[in-house]
């Protein structure tokens, strides 16, 4: 009875220690968001976090996607939103309503989401099963977070929401499902806003003389062959062809004086790939993402850009394009496929002129 009776009041004390760490976190705690206080959650642990998100006009800080409909919102505010099929539209928000919405999904700990979490919570086997309401998948990008230590990147959550209502990431999901019919409704009474269209002409940029930087990269692939070329920062241009094994088939190396230089990575800037988005380029329908085995890749390298208001120093772009031939059959009018067109035709220049000298 005695031995019970301990049993007892550890358990207690246990319990108790657990209820006030929940209630305090370190000690450090914060005020609860007005969002999670607004929506009648309680605000847990996590509205401790702090969070910073880009400022960035390339960078796509969320996506949300739910039963055909979405929203992708980048650094700058820009909104582009999927109604239906053929439905769409540009919006812009403010700074604040950006860091709101972020405010939200991270008071209900989808900055920190752990499918090996919720399989604690719900079993495994549960949790793969068909969903028997439709997923909401939602993707937030941080440039920094942390809460008592626990950082965060690129955060993805993506499962059914209303089957699991009791996880506070199912409420966080709840409330980026309720922000993407807030803006679409916003956008039908609305429609879009007019964005003058970027004129990437107007970007200054400076170049590395260092011999060994990378300034430009661009490379048609096959299945791993095809042509490539690769400028450095003292004029040095390599040109290699690879075959279906990797092996290289041709390679020559030639030099550029810095007009020439400079020429071939204003073709790149202007055609807007200091400034890529290749989540813009989905939106419109090309395959930046597309796993077809032609791609159009490559790398931007700049000591300095800047093009009105946006700055960057030491810029580095990666690009894609997915399905060559698809890109310029259906989406000749995108500037970047523009672009890549125009660079492929410099590359074929290069090459054929490499030939002629070797004869």
């Amino acid at each position: 009875m005695i031995r019970r009776f301990f049993l007892w009041l550890a358990l207690a004390g246990v319990l108790g220690f657990a209820s006030f760490v929940l209630a305090t976190g370190s000690g450090e705690g914060s005020e609860p968001s007005a969002v999670a206080l607004a929506h009648g959650y309680p605000p847990g642990p996590y509205s401790e976090a702090v969070f910073e998100i880009s400022d960035d006009a390339a960078v796509m800080v969320l996506r949300v996607e739910h039963a055909g409909r979405s929203l992708r919102l980048y650094g700058d505010g820009r909104l582009e939103i999927q109604a239906g099929e053929d439905e769409s539209y540009t919006r812009r928000l403010d700074r604040a309503r950006m860091l709101e919405i972020f405010r939200a999904a991270v008071d209900h700990g989808l900055a920190e989401f752990s499918v090996d979490l919720l399989y604690l919570e719900i079993g495994q086997d549960a949790f793969r099963k068909a969903c028997k309401t439709p997923r909401v998948v939602a993707t937030l990008r941080f440039t920094a977070y942390d809460r008592h230590g626990a950082g965060g990147g690129l955060e993805r959550g993506g499962f059914c929401p209303d089957d699991w209502p009791q996880l506070g990431q199912s409420r966080a999901l709840v409330e980026l499902r309720a922000v993407l019919d807030v803006e679409i409704q916003a956008a039908k009474r609305g429609g879009s806003i007019e964005l003058t269209p970027p004129d990437y002409k107007a970007a200054t940029f400076t170049l590395s003389s260092d011999p060994e930087q990378l300034i430009l990269s661009f490379r048609i692939t096959m299945d791993g062959s095809g042509p490539a070329m690769r400028l450095y920062g003292d004029g040095r241009l390599e040109l290699r062809r690879y075959g279906r094994h990797g092996a290289v088939t041709e390679r020559y190396d030639r030099s550029l004086d810095f007009s020439k230089m400079t020429e071939l990575v204003r073709l790149a800037v202007d055609h807007g790939f200091a400034e890529w988005s290749r989540d813009s380029l989905n939106f419109l329908g090309v395959g930046a993402h597309s796993s077809h085995p032609t791609a159009a890749v490559g790398e931007l390298h700049l000591s300095g850009y800047q093009r009105g208001d946006y700055s960057r120093d030491n810029l580095a772009r990666q690009f894609k394009i997915g399905g060559v031939r698809t890109a310029l059959e259906h989406s000749a009018d995108v500037l970047q496929v523009q672009g890549m067109k125009a660079i492929r035709q410099v590359m074929d220049d290069h090459f054929a002129s490499a030939r002629r000298a070797e004869e």
